[in-house]
């Protein structure tokens, strides 16, 4: 299926369910956002990165001159393409930052994996179906 007839957006945290997906399976049928480290070990179709070490660690790499990378942080990756939230939120955790950017994309669907909450192990949550956000 080719990128442009995938209509649902899966956005990828770090939590320790994820490794449990096939996350190239996924690729398949999900235009798929990533936060933070996932692209240590596979290469989204974004990759969303706040903490500044992180995104230092992922300009060393060179791996925003090849991949779309997303970002609040200034003046660490010149080649991330940096976004500005307006809000009352001051520092904004990866995970929100990408189901926001997924959201204001209007896709049919936004699905989460790999964000464990309370120890609990998260698959996937339906959390937009529809709504025309």
């Amino acid at each position: 299926m080719s990128k442009s007839k995938k209509s649902d957006i899966l956005v990828i945290g770090n939590g320790i369910s994820r490794k449990e997906l096939n996350l190239h399976k996924l690729n398949e049928k999900y235009i798929i956002y990533g936060c933070n480290a996932l692209w240590r070990d596979f290469a989204p179709d974004i990759l969303f990165v706040v903490d500044d070490n992180m995104l230092s660690e992922v300009h060393s790499s060179s791996y925003c001159k090849v991949h779309k990378v997303i970002s609040p942080c200034k003046y660490i990756c010149s080649e991330a393409q940096i976004i500005s939230i307006e809000g009352k939120w001051k520092k904004w955790n990866c995970g929100s930052l990408a189901v926001l950017y997924a959201c204001q994309k209007n896709p049919k669907n936004v699905y989460l994996a790999g964000f464990d909450v309370k120890y609990q192990l998260i698959t996937l949550i339906k959390i937009v179906s529809n709504t025309g956000m």
